[in-house]
């Protein structure tokens, strides 16, 4: 044990400093065990609101899924980073009357906050403060960080035991940065591959509910143009102020709306009248290829649009039978 003040040896039992004079004050420790799980699972609750709320937020914005499910992982960074840089304590760490100082006693750097979170996202780094009454974890060592009782004072917290403090480096906090970096891109990559994944469906039903949609549409249209002309001619071509055309049997909107939903373009649609006849196709909008087929058959009828794989020519007048 060295004396706080002037670092000379001190025997076992001193009680005050043989080179000068000092008071010795009597090893002290880093938190215990159970003050560290209690702030660990405080700062879990804490943390785990503070996603909700995120994703909350962020659900409303015009973005990607990727991003507020991205954000919502590094909250975490953000929540450490954020109470343990600014005032080196978490609200866990406030409850248990406990903060982060370096191995001096002084307040940490930046480098050493960020190294703490990362070292965080290693699997498993939980286990290593399973040992002693007073854990020194991956995170604290690697960081050349402690956790002590806040009302330490800088004499206190120098005499907390060596054993406790243990022995880092320059490299190994730039090692245990990286390695708790490389960890979290790893995760950022898996969490983007499911929720692009989850996107792509989510697009591909969009798309198949607006199709039908605009399906139906057409199908109204056609009943009604039937009955205000006695007749399907010019259907194709009927849209508002044109052909005798009115707002309820505007079909050039479901028609644009229906080739928008099946491959993103608004010329992708076939339509065919006659005075008895019409029938309109569209680019089927999944990967399985083919097109799905309305006419005044299957209108009349109120039946479903059906899926076929032949493309219809500038003659048919009636869905392909397949």
């Amino acid at each position: 044990m060295l004396c706080g003040k002037c670092g000379a040896p001190l025997p076992e039992g001193a009680q005050f400093c043989a080179a000068c004079g000092t008071p010795v004050i009597p090893p002290k420790h880093t938190a215990g065990v159970w003050r560290r799980f209690f702030d660990f699972f405080i700062d879990a609750i804490v943390s785990y609101l503070i996603n909700i709320l995120l994703f909350v937020a962020l659900s409303y914005l015009p973005t990607e899924a990727y991003w507020p499910l991205a954000i919502l992982l590094g909250s975490n960074i953000v929540y450490y980073g954020f109470f343990e840089g600014i005032f080196q304590r978490t609200p866990g760490k406030w409850i248990t009357k406990t903060k982060v100082v370096r191995l001096d006693g002084s307040k940490p750097h930046f480098v050493q906050i960020l190294g703490r979170t990362l070292i965080r996202l290693i699997p498993f780094e939980w286990i290593s403060f399973l040992f002693g009454d007073h854990p020194f974890g991956w995170h604290d060592r690697w960081s050349g960080t402690m956790v002590v009782p806040a009302a330490y004072t800088a004499e206190e917290i120098a005499a907390v035991n060596t054993k406790d403090k243990g022995k880092t480096s320059a490299a190994a906090i730039v090692a245990a940065i990286a390695l708790g970096g490389l960890f979290l891109i790893a995760i950022l990559g898996i969490l983007s591959g499911v929720v692009l994944a989850s996107l792509d469906s989510a697009r591909s039903k969009g798309a198949n509910a607006g199709l039908e949609s605009s399906m139906h549409e057409l199908a109204v249209a056609s009943l009604t143009y039937q009955y205000s002309h006695n007749s399907y001619k010019g259907f194709c071509t009927a849209f508002d102020g044109a052909y005798g055309g009115t707002q309820s049997t505007n079909v050039y909107g479901p028609l644009l709306w229906a080739s928008k939903f099946s491959q993103g373009n608004l010329t992708s649609y076939v339509c065919n009248d006659s005075e008895d006849h019409w029938v309109a196709a569209v680019p089927e909008p999944s990967a399985i290829g083919g097109y799905v087929c309305l006419d005044d058959v299957i209108a009349n009828n109120a039946g479903e649009p059906k899926q076929v794989k032949t493309a219809l020519t500038s003659n048919d007048l009636q869905c392909p039978i397949e």
